[in-house]
C-alpha cells in the first residue's frame, strides 16, 4: 500500500502543470482591467466612472452566463477521464448551441436596463459616457460566452496553454491599441472611452455601436491666492460728551464749565477795588 506522501508526490506535479497556465490566465483578466483603468484615467474622472460602472453591469450579466456554462467543467473531464472523447465533443457542441439564445437573452436584458440607469442618481457626466460604453460592450456578449465554452472544453481535456496564450496576447494587444486609439496616436482617431469597449467587445463586433462623446478632462484645482491682510483705518476717538447732572426736576442738564480765564478774574477784581475806594 502506497503512503500518502508517495501519492502526493505523484499527483502534485501534474496538478501544477495544469493549474499554472489557468492561474496566469486569470491574472491576465485582472491585468487587462488595470491597464484599461490606467489608460482611461488620463482622459477624465468621468471616463473612469463610466468604465467602472459599465464594466460592473456587463460583468454581472457575463458571470451569469458563465455560471450556466460551468457544467462543462464537470461533464468534459468525466468523459475525457473515461476515454469517451466523442462525449466531450458533444458537450462542446451543446454549449455552442446554448450560447446563441443565452447571449440574446443577456443582451436584451442589458438593453432594457439602460433606460433605468437614469434613476440610479448617477452624475450626469458619468451617465453620459456609461450608456454609449455599455452599448458597445453589449455586442461582445456572444464572444464572451464562446470563450467560456471553449475554455471549459479545453481545460477539461487537459489543454490549458492555448487559454494562457490567448490572455497574454490579449493583454499586449489591449495595451498597445489603448494607447493608439484612446489618445489618437499614429494618425488614429481619439476614441476615448469607446476604445476600451471595442476591445472588450471583440473589435469588429463593436463597430456597430455609436461612438460616445469626447470626455472633457476635469480641470485641476487651482491654488488659492494668498490672503493679504488689510489694516483697518485709524479711527479718531470721538470727544466725550459733556457731563450732566440732575436738577430738582430730575432733568439731565449739562454741567457748566468751571474753568475761568485768569485774566478776566484779575480784571474783575481790579474794578471792584476801584469802586470800593
Amino acid at each position: 500500500m502506497q503512503s500518502k506522501l508517495t501519492i502526493l508526490k505523484r499527483e502534485i506535479p501534474p496538478l501544477v502543470v495544469l493549474a499554472w497556465p489557468l492561474a496566469l490566465a486569470n491574472l491576465g483578466w485582472m491585468a487587462m482591467v488595470i491597464v484599461d483603468t490606467m489608460m482611461v484615467g488620463r482622459v477624465s474622472a468621468e471616463a473612469i466612472g463610466a468604465v467602472s460602472l459599465g464594466g460592473i453591469v456587463f460583468a454581472t450579466a457575463g458571470i451569469f452566463g458563465s455560471g450556466i456554462l460551468l457544467g462543462l467543467d464537470a461533464l468534459v473531464p468525466q468523459a475525457y477521464g473515461s476515454g469517451n472523447v466523442e462525449d466531450c465533443h458533444r458537450s462542446l457542441l451543446s454549449s455552442l448551441y446554448l450560447c446563441i439564445p443565452l447571449s440574446l437573452a443577456l443582451m436584451g436584458s442589458l438593453w432594457l436596463l439602460e433606460p433605468q440607469m437614469g434613476r440610479w442618481e448617477i452624475t450626469a457626466g458619468v451617465l453620459e459616457l456609461t450608456i454609449p460604453y455599455l452599448d458597445t460592450l453589449i455586442w461582445g456578449m456572444p464572444l464572451l460566452l464562446l470563450y467560456f465554452a471553449f475554455r471549459g472544453y479545453l481545460q477539461g481535456m487537459n489543454v490549458v496553454k492555448p487559454i494562457m496564450f490567448a490572455l497574454v496576447t490579449a493583454n499586449l494587444v489591449n495595451a498597445l491599441m489603448n494607447w493608439v486609439l484612446i489618445f489618437g496616436h499614429w494618425g488614429a482617431p481619439a476614441l476615448g472611452v469607446v476604445r476600451v469597449a471595442l476591445l472588450a467587445a471583440g473589435g469588429p463586433a463593436g463597430q456597430a455601436a455609436r461612438p460616445p462623446p469626447r470626455a472633457v478632462p476635469v480641470p485641476r484645482r487651482q491654488a488659492a491666492a494668498p490672503v493679504v491682510p488689510v489694516e483697518a483705518p485709524h479711527r479718531v476717538p470721538p470727544h466725550p460728551p459733556p457731563a450732566v447732572v440732575a436738577d430738582h426736576h430730575h432733568h439731565r442738564q449739562p454741567v457748566p464749565d468751571q474753568r475761568v480765564d485768569v485774566h478776566q478774574r484779575e480784571a474783575g477784581r481790579a474794578v471792584a477795588e476801584q469802586q470800593h475806594h
